[in-house]
């Protein structure tokens, strides 16, 4: 009996390739990004209490203000939403970009200050130009969508590309995909591979697609099992979708119908309807 299971094709479906995001992205990455950062910033700067913040910040330092700033937006002491702002606003005006970035996430939900979009874009390209990689990269998704500016792919590409740069790996995938739009798959590759290497999910389904097809590079069936798995390792539902199919296919691998049920599966748990309907289809057939 032979039977065809779907496989997701990325070239079939933007939303495929792209990293689709909007800003609420932002208030996310500010959050994890300050944490991980703070800890190297306390343990350099020895500031143990809110007494050792304000007197960092009173002696002009960026990271003091912005530290100081992140202990009111958290509640660390007494949540202060409109302090919070202040201390970032302040450290933004020392040169502190990760402050720079704060400031635009707060003017674009309306935190501690009145919302305001213009001034959100402009605080995301003073910290983009500070080299803040979030910031670049959120400019991009407000270029390319749309959001509170005039659609310009051509700028979102650029903020892409300079996100990229500064290792914002969904920024790499972007500037991939914007390659692959127009068919030049090798330059997409490059774009693709650094985006996989700095553990973005998407980055390593959109390469593991173009080693399956030969599109760009030389095809290689084991290189494609290799990043669909690591995809899929990284809850990439379409990754495990196609991990599976390249097991049920023997595909740079022994086949193996249970294991291939097994990523089927998983890409059905996490929302991928092609995962369900190849699990289906091989329970159905008595696999």
């Amino acid at each position: 009996m032979h039977f065809h299971l779907k496989l997701t094709v990325c070239a079939a479906l933007i939303s495929c390739c792209l990293v689709s995001e909007n800003l609420a992205w932002a208030a996310k990455l500010n959050k994890s990004a300050i944490e991980s950062r703070d800890i190297s910033v306390k343990e350099n700067l020895s500031l143990n209490s809110i007494e050792d913040l304000q007197k960092a910040c009173a002696g002009e330092s960026g990271e003091g203000c912005r530290l100081l700033g992140f202990e009111y937006y958290e509640g660390s002491v007494k949540q202060d939403l409109a302090k919070a702002f202040e201390y970032f606003s302040k450290a933004c005006d020392l040169q502190d970009n990760w402050a720079c970035h704060n400031v635009a996430v707060m003017y674009g939900s309306g935190e501690g200050t009145q919302a305001d979009k213009s001034r959100s874009l402009e605080y995301f390209e003073r910290a983009c130009d500070l080299d803040n990689g979030g910031s670049c990269y959120a400019l991009g998704l407000m270029y390319d969508s749309g959001d509170g500016v005039e659609q310009d792919i051509k700028t979102a590409n650029r903020y892409y590309q300079k996100a990229c740069d500064l290792d914002k790996a969904e920024a790499c995938t972007n500037f991939g995909y914007s390659f692959e739009a127009v068919f030049e798959y090798s330059k997409a590759a490059e774009l693709y591979y650094k985006a996989c290497a700095l553990n973005n999910d998407l980055g390593c389904f959109n390469l593991g697609n173009l080693y399956k097809d030969g599109t760009g590079v030389s095809q290689n069936y084991r290189k494609a099992l290799e990043l669909f798995s690591k995809a899929c390792s990284m809850d990439n539902a379409r990754g495990c979708n196609s991990l599976g199919w390249m097991i049920e296919n023997g595909k740079a691998v022994r086949q193996d119908f249970a294991k291939a049920k097994e990523s089927f599966d998983k890409a059905c748990r996490l929302g991928e309807p092609l995962g369900c309907e190849n699990l289906k289809m091989l329970t159905d057939a008595g696999r």
